[in-house]
């Protein structure tokens, strides 16, 4: 009996196309953001700014051009897929923060904390970084 209530099972599931499968996967925790350093005076670039996030340990640094990049946060999850479109068996679990903080300092400038939400339009060679505007930062 066991075996044919198994079989029964099995044969149920594959054709109703509702199968669990765990399946791990890298998933977007916090996007990235590019964006430019300038002073709010003069609209000059502003190299060698320190740039941190605070889900992240690490810190970026502005190029002479005082461009930056703060690269993206990903993390392993457990979804499943189910039924013929895959999806993940916790969809609200599966998505990205949705904006990135960022602290800005630099050497002679007031520091500066700024945010960046879904709103802001994405970098156009890369879904996962946020293409953030022109930040000013006035002297101190």
């Amino acid at each position: 009996m066991p075996a044919k209530l198994t079989a029964s099972i099995f044969t149920m599931l594959a054709f109703s196309s509702c199968v669990f499968i765990p399946l791990p996967h890298m998933r977007l925790h916090h996007y990235g953001v590019k964006g430019q350093l300038v002073d709010a005076g003069s609209h000059r670039p502003i190299a060698c700014a320190v740039i941190a996030s605070p889900p992240s340990k690490h810190q970026f640094q502005s190029s002479a051009e005082g461009d930056f990049t703060v690269k993206p946060i990903y993390g392993w999850h457990g979804a499943y897929l189910f039924g013929v479109i895959s999806q993940s068996f916790f969809p609200h679990l599966d998505m990205p923060e949705k904006q990135r903080e960022i602290d800005v300092s630099a050497p002679g400038y007031q520091p500066k904390h700024v945010s960046f939400g879904l709103f802001t339009k994405f970098h156009p060679s890369s879904r996962s970084h946020l293409n953030g505007q022109t930040i000013e930062m006035r002297r101190k």
